[in-house]
């Protein structure tokens, strides 16, 4: 038997069965999410199983342990929090968590850290991050600190050829490159820290064409990442919409509507858009909030929806008045 940590991923109402995800697999395993059945879940967390066949789950997180049974892969045992796990296998989990933490291994930091402070405790995570940190650094991180690194070095020697970013942003100095009034209706925080993402690294032809809408994201981190010169706002940001809040692709097609937005929830704070004909307009176009964490009931592409009808037909009446 082998224990574990994962959120429930899927769950069937009327069979009364779901998929747990995993926390502690390494790389090189194939096996995906374990199997698990509403019965164990019933005997000791009651309220647990009614939150479950309520069909909201998206933030229920089980300790478990798996193995075979009867040539099938499943949860044969839960708990709820670390307390309630056995001494022993607590241990192990406490090893299990440090190697993690040693090794390059494919998990979000924001889960990493809650079963290392659930098993070990916020001062050993600490530790472990002092040492680790780097390792767990996102690839747009790894490029950025190394090409600015590249950039400084360059500076000091004053020589070689100016380096790119994979990320620009807004440069609060040189008003002549960044209008003043290019991020007109957005708080006066975000205009300092949005990242917008490079050319170079837009693989739709029509995203090198100027013109369309700008969309910001603004997360509870306080990150917030820019796309800019969008002809399909909506349609573009679905398109990865899980990798914008880190989330399994394909593990987030397969929830249910609500639990979608419960997790986009969690992670995003709002998103603003704006839209333009042309690089000149740009700069007087105005950013609107279009999708809200506490106020919002859809995802957030249904929200860019409305913003591209009404867009469209704002568009459409600005023509028809500039007829008359």
């Amino acid at each position: 038997m082998e224990m574990e940590f994962g959120y429930v991923k899927t769950y069937d109402i009327n069979r009364g069965f779901g998929f747990l995800g995993r926390t502690f697999k390494e790389n090189r395993q194939k096996r995906g999410d374990i199997w698990f059945h509403i019965s164990e879940v019933k005997i000791h967390y009651p309220n647990i199983a009614k939150k479950l066949d309520s069909g909201s789950y998206s933030d229920i997180g089980l300790w478990y342990e798996f193995g075979k049974v009867n040539g099938k892969i499943k949860a044969t045992k839960i708990w709820l929090t670390t307390s309630e796990i056995p001494q022993e296998k607590k241990d192990y989990l406490s090893e299990k968590v440090e190697e993690i933490w040693s090794e390059s291994r494919q998990i979000s930091r924001e889960l990493l850290d809650h079963v290392t402070i659930e098993l070990i405790g916020q001062s050993c995570r600490d530790k472990l991050v002092k040492k680790y940190n780097s390792r767990f650094k996102s690839p747009l991180e790894r490029i950025t600190e190394s090409l600015n690194s590249q950039r400084l070095t360059s500076r000091k020697r004053k020589r070689g050829p100016r380096i790119e970013n994979v990320i620009s942003r807004p440069d609060r100095n040189n008003s002549s490159e960044v209008p003043s009034n290019v991020y007109v209706g957005l708080p006066e925080h975000l205009s300092h820290c949005i990242l917008w993402v490079a050319r170079r690294y837009r693989s739709n032809p029509l995203s090198h064409i100027p013109g369309g809408s700008d969309i910001v994201v603004e997360y509870h981190t306080g990150k917030a990442l820019g796309y800019d010169w969008i002809k399909k706002p909506s349609a573009y940001i679905k398109t990865f919409f899980a990798g914008i809040i880190e989330y399994s692709s394909n593990a987030f097609e397969k929830l249910s509507e609500q639990n979608k937005i419960e997790i986009t929830k969690r992670k995003i704070s709002r998103v603003f858009a704006r839209s333009y004909k042309s690089s000149d307009e740009r700069s007087q176009a105005l950013f609107v909030e279009v999708w809200n964490s506490e106020t919002s009931d859809e995802m957030p592409y249904k929200s860019l929806e409305k913003f591209e009808a009404d867009s469209i037909n704002q568009i459409d009446l600005e023509d028809y008045y500039g007829l008359l």
